[in-house]
């Protein structure tokens, strides 16, 4: 189940509830699609715009990994997920559009809403990120 992101205490919390430093990026893909279970409540440009859905091994123990979905993005700099230094740093306003930004407070990753849900590793819905959980030879 999807959690929304409605507000910057949301927000917060669920950047102040990751060890950072024991985080793993596991992987992300970008999309046009969207998922049924998704908020619905989007604000959107009336343009196609993509969906980025991000995978993060927490070190913690189960549910061990966080799954984060950016919802209709209209600014996506990639390299600020991969470089390493992915934080949930960032504003949502009013319509709960949510704006990340890097270490220098410049926007890296703007969308129209933000969800998430934490997953054990065995689970069934994460058809999605074959290379991490593919059995080993």
């Amino acid at each position: 189940m999807w959690t929304p992101i409605d507000s910057q205490e949301d927000l917060d919390a669920l950047n102040r509830s990751l060890a950072w430093d024991d985080a793993t990026l596991v992987e992300f893909y970008v999309t046009s699609v969207l998922y049924d279970d998704l908020p619905s409540d989007v604000s959107r440009s009336g343009f196609t715009q993509l969906t980025m859905y991000v995978l993060i091994d927490t070190g913690d123990a189960e549910p061990s990994l966080l799954e984060l979905a950016f919802l209709h993005c209209d600014r996506l700099a990639l390299s600020h997920v991969s470089a390493g230094d992915f934080v949930l740093r960032g504003y949502v306003d009013s319509l709960k559009r949510v704006e990340l930004t890097d270490r220098g407070d410049q926007t890296q990753v703007r969308c129209a809403r933000l969800a998430f849900r934490r997953l054990d590793r065995d689970d069934q819905t994460l058809p999605f990120y074959p290379s991490q959980f593919a059995p080993e030879r």
